[in-house]
């Protein structure tokens, strides 16, 4: 989580911007909550919300960044 502000100590440039800006829960390919987020996310972010799954599937969260690249993370769920 860079903002592309901070200064590189030993090249005094500026280190390239690099940050998540959208997350996005699922669970069974139902969107359950989307998120913008910016450069003032930290850099391990904790994101909590309640939902009670109806049964049993796989809850999927999905990060998207500054440069487009996308990460998935999926979770079975049990009832």
């Amino acid at each position: 989580m860079r903002t592309g502000l901070q200064r590189a100590l030993v090249s005094q440039g500026y280190i390239p911007a690099c940050f998540i800006n959208k997350t996005v829960f699922t669970y069974n390919g139902k969107q359950l909550l989307a998120v913008d987020v910016g450069v003032g996310t930290s850099e391990d972010p904790d994101v909590k919300f309640n939902f009670k799954p109806a049964g049993s599937g796989i809850l999927e969260v999905q990060a998207t960044d500054n440069a487009g690249k996308a990460f998935v993370k999926q979770i079975d769920v049990k009832s």
